[in-house]
């Protein structure tokens, strides 16, 4: 699965996400009484950047494992007809 095809199809969770972020984001730039260290909200953001990337990770690894299951089954399972009728909703 290429990088392009995932974002296609995970470009809701991904726009939850990055709309997550730069609402902390914001919320840290605009409130003046927020007493929160530049560095320690550096931390922070750099923190959500990795946990982000963990996510994507994790996600795309899933979704690579289970379409390599599914192609095994149909190799094993079904016919050339049947496979090659299938389509992957995207």
């Amino acid at each position: 699965m290429s990088i392009l095809i995932y974002i296609k199809e995970r470009w809701l969770s991904l726009l939850f996400l990055f709309l997550a972020f730069f609402f902390s984001f914001l919320v840290y730039r605009l409130d003046d009484s927020f007493s929160i260290r530049e560095s320690n909200a550096a931390y922070i953001l750099m923190g959500w950047g990795l946990l982000f990337f963990v996510y994507l990770m994790i996600d795309g690894y899933t979704i690579h494992a289970r379409e390599r299951r599914f192609g095994l089954f149909c190799r094993t399972n079904g016919s050339s007809e049947e496979t090659d009728a299938f389509f992957y909703p995207t």
